[in-house]
């Protein structure tokens, strides 16, 4: 069973972030404690690392939004809510004395302004991609994270996810705006594809998270001034919340906020250009929590918020069962048929009591939407407007007076009138003779001076 929910790359639920690897690290961010998270081995699978903890707690300065490791494992890189993306070890030497380990913040890697809603590393770990709710994708080094290498720019709302596609060297981005779009290395956007969702959707969502979508969080720091208001208005906004790719039929499988369906798109890249076609749209009984491939088995797990189907599967199938004609390649529903993954789907939905904790925690995607409307837009327009056309109406009196001034001081100093002018002379003799007086004056009052007697 450790095997088979190691190969479930990345849950995520709403109160927590769950990543596991290929291999046996699993990071998992505490639903109960949201400003912990918890990295440990499948003890199975690390019975020759005793001098290794199996499992350690890690403090984060707000709670976790994403998690992935790298490729060795080696360290997990954890994104909060406060903006900020840091760097852990996944596992620590053992000390030999019995003191308490003081639960330390990792090592931070970069922030952002706003909140970071995903991470990710691209191209063969050289680049940590972050994407935040400012609609802005951040392509930095890794580790050295201060040199940015490229950004891209395209979204109108926040970027909720991202994929990297290692056979292509591109990324693909999940947005409120409900557009998956393709990107390069450098930034270009290579294509662009609008999800046929509706915008405002009365989907059908589980009745535990829609009532806890409706209160204010304050302990998971999901409040803010507009309170319920806000998250009642965006309640049943459609947002892409989630993506998952399969390589080896080039699939792309987009998932929703408050629509229960599943849009299967097939990714194809010819030098410069991509395309994004869409093949298949699979309905689900309510709103998923998370999807994603097993490359292994060509399986779609889905992870939704109902008690006894909690976990579903839909394997992927071809007209021909050949697998080579991509353009036919379908997903089809796992049943009871006795096979390793129908028994992989009983023992993980009899496991109820695991997924109920996160019933009670609102998602934080209706706290992200910003306040856009029309009348909104046109009385900051109005605005803009009036400031625009104010300063240039102080401009303006500000160059006729000092226009005036200029012209009152030269007709001062040149005055046009003859008499003016006369006046002026006469003061200007007057301001002379006065001055001689006054110097002829001063000169007769001094002392003679007497001769220097040698």
């Amino acid at each position: 069973m450790a095997q088979h929910a190691s190969k479930m790359a990345a849950i995520r639920t709403y109160g927590g972030t769950l990543a596991m690897t290929s291999g046996n690290c699993v990071a998992v961010s505490n639903i109960r404690e949201p400003n912990l998270f918890q990295t440990f081995n499948i003890p199975s699978l690390n019975a020759d690392k005793p001098d290794k903890k199996d499992d350690e707690d890690r403090l984060l300065a707000r709670r976790a939004t994403s998690l992935t490791f790298t490729l060795d494992e080696s360290t997990v890189v954890v994104a909060d809510k406060s903006g900020d993306v840091y760097s852990f070890p996944t596992v620590t030497e053992v000390k030999d004395d019995d003191t308490p380990e003081v639960k330390t913040l990792g090592q931070l890697l970069l922030g952002h302004l706003s909140m970071v809603l995903d991470v990710c590393l691209a191209d063969r770990e050289q680049y940590v991609v972050t994407c935040d709710r400012d609609e802005k994708i951040r392509l930095s080094c890794f580790p050295n994270a201060y040199n940015i290498h490229s950004y891209c720019l395209g979204h109108t709302q926040f970027v909720s996810c991202l994929k990297y596609v290692e056979e292509f060297r591109v990324l693909v981005s999940g947005s409120g705006d409900c557009s998956v779009r393709v990107w390069n290395m450098e930034g270009k956007q290579l294509c662009q594809a609008e999800c046929p969702v509706n915008r405002s959707s009365d989907a059908v969502t589980s009745p535990q998270l829609s009532s806890a979508n409706r209160q204010q969080s304050d302990e998971h720091g999901d409040g803010d001034k507009n309170g319920n208001d806000k998250e009642e208005k965006f309640s049943n906004k459609v947002a892409i919340q989630g993506l998952t790719y399969c390589k080896q039929c080039r699939l792309l499988v987009v998932s929703f906020y408050s629509h229960p369906e599943l849009l299967v798109y097939r990714l194809g890249i010819n030098e410069e250009k991509a395309s994004l076609d869409h093949i298949q749209t699979i309905p689900i009984q309510v709103t998923p929590w998370d999807v994603t491939f097993d490359d292994s088995n060509n399986v779609l797990w889905v992870l939704a918020p109902v008690e006894g189907t909690t976990v579903s599967a839909f394997k992927i199938m071809s007209a021909d069962e050949s697998g080579e004609d991509a353009d036919k390649v379908q997903l089809v529903k796992v049943q009871d048929d006795g096979s390793q993954v129908s028994e992989v789907l009983k023992t993980v939905n009899s496991k109820w009591d695991f997924f109920s904790d996160s019933l009670s925690v609102p998602s934080n995607i209706p706290s992200l939407w910003k306040v856009r409307s029309q009348d909104q837009v046109t009385q900051y327009q109005e605005r803009k407007h009036q400031r625009i056309q104010g300063g240039k109406a102080r401009q303006g009196n500000k160059g006729k007076k000092d226009r005036q001034g200029h012209k009152d001081q030269k007709e001062r100093q040149d005055p046009k009138d003859p008499k003016d002018r006369q006046g002026q002379k006469d003061k200007s003799g007057n301001k002379a003779d006065m001055d001689g007086s006054v110097s002829q004056q001063s000169t007769e009052d001094l002392p003679e001076k007497k001769p220097r007697v040698l």
